[in-house]
């Protein structure tokens, strides 16, 4: 059976982010999976549950949402379809075969996981079972966890040894493979500062595979560093924005942050503008940032010029080396060494 694991859409209304959730349940519907949502589907303070009925009357698709913190009076009384179950209540279902274990984010305190699954554990006890819930995982015994959120423990896990989990609450996505605990994060970026590519879980429960499948329609926010090093630094911006354009081909980037590091002989603001002319080409309309640290090659320390040529020295008498790759190594140490 095909799960599509999700969390944390946050929606606020008929913005980018109730798109995204149309994106997610358009593929849902294409590829006959039930959806899976851990948590936070609404946002802090909204309470316009009505969207939800909008949002989900327009698909054929089974979708199963539990409550997180952001939503901790959603109730199944909210949502009207019949294709949608709102686990408001910690409970066990049977899907293809497979026994899912919904633990939400409980409403009136944050308390350890370990309670919640115990209570249910009879009902999966033997079988191969999935738990989903709203958390921190935690990698550490019972006990060592004073500032988690709501904690899971590898002392949980051990324990109780589910065959996976899927948690929300950590919007970027990430996984303990030595433990199968995987975090799907938000398909889109909640905040700024959440850069980078977002992602679903596709979940396959039959051969128990797991496969982190990018939003292109989310809007991107990136992060990304330059090195610069003496010369004309054109080729090198140019490389470096050719890797990135193909790293994130297909994606809406909305905007963009550039740290310029290293050494030049040439002009900062010069290279400030290059940078940010070329970005904003490639990417039209995004908000484009330029921090520039590089330094000027005279701050540079006479010590520091003749290591740099002794080594340009010893390359002129070698054949088998590549001198401008050397050179352009050496310079890019000397600048992460330097510069910051």
């Amino acid at each position: 059976m095909k799960f599509i694991v999700t969390a944390d859409w946050h929606i606020e209304g008929y913005d980018e982010r109730y798109e995204v959730a149309r994106w997610i349940l358009q593929k849902a519907q294409s590829d006959g999976a039930t959806v899976i949502v851990a948590g936070d589907i609404l946002d802090k303070g909204i309470r316009r549950h009505a969207v939800l009925d909008d949002l989900f009357g327009g698909f054929d698709v089974p979708v199963y949402v539990i409550r997180g913190n952001h939503d901790v009076c959603l109730s199944s009384g909210y949502v009207t379809s019949s294709k949608v179950c709102v686990v408001d209540e910690p409970e066990v279902e049977v899907m293809g075969g497979v026994y899912f274990m919904f633990i939400p984010y409980p409403r009136s305190e944050s308390t350890p996981m370990y309670g919640y699954i115990k209570k249910l554990f009879h009902r999966v006890e033997g079988k191969k079972w999935i738990l989903v819930s709203h958390g921190d995982w935690v990698r550490g015994s019972n006990g060592v966890y004073e500032d988690a959120y709501f904690p899971l423990t590898i002392d949980d896990v051990r324990e109780f040894s589910p065959a996976f989990v899927f948690l929300g609450h950590i919007h970027k996505w990430g996984y303990d493979a030595e433990y199968n605990v995987f975090y799907p994060g938000s398909p889109l970026p909640i905040a700024r500062d959440e850069y980078g590519v977002h992602y679903i879980i596709e979940f396959d429960s039959d051969e128990g595979k797991i496969v982190h499948v990018p939003v292109s329609a989310a809007p991107l926010y990136l992060k990304e560093e330059v090195c610069v090093v003496p010369g004309d630094y054109r080729g090198d911006v140019d490389s470096w924005l050719e890797s990135v354009a193909a790293k994130y081909e297909g994606h809406k980037v909305a905007g963009v942050e550039v740290e310029l590091f290293g050494i030049t002989d040439l002009d900062r603001k010069a290279l400030s503008d290059y940078v940010h002319m070329k970005v904003s080409s490639l990417w039209e309309g995004a908000d484009v940032k330029i921090y520039n640290g590089v330094r000027l090659i005279e701050d540079v320390p006479d010590v520091v010029l003749k290591f740099v040529e002794d080594i340009r020295s010893m390359a002129d008498k070698r054949t088998d080396v590549d001198e401008q790759e050397l050179m352009e190594a050496v310079w890019r140490v000397v600048s992460k060494g330097f510069s910051r």
